[in-house]
């Protein structure tokens, strides 16, 4: 079962899986993304723990 399940995968999802790999457009978005996280994270913090004190 699981290997009908990751053959199935394998033809028609990573095919897909390259091309979008392959954007340039998508790749800048992607390490975008990836670069502003942390800044999210320690700020979503700061936010919390500012209003939860307050709270």
């Amino acid at each position: 079962m699981n290997n009908k399940i990751s053959f199935w995968l394998e033809k028609y999802l990573q095919p897909v899986g390259a091309k979008l790999a392959a954007n340039k457009p998508l790749n800048s978005i992607r390490d975008g993304i990836a670069l502003s996280m942390p800044l999210i994270i320690v700020g979503s913090m700061a936010f919390l723990s500012i209003h939860l004190k307050t709270g």
